[in-house]
């Protein structure tokens, strides 16, 4: 298994709803979301 998916099991799948949502993902990017990547990707910024 991957270092990654290691996280994400660790991260989403085992703490479930046991955390909020952005907290687990938080944990599991180890920074705050961002919306940046997607939108260079659509060619939108």
């Amino acid at each position: 298994m991957s270092s990654e998916a290691a996280d994400y099991k660790k991260w989403i799948l085992e703490k479930g709803g046991s955390m909020e949502e952005l907290e687990l993902v938080k944990g599991f990017l180890g920074r705050a979301p961002s919306n940046k990547a997607f939108l260079k990707e659509i060619g939108a910024k």
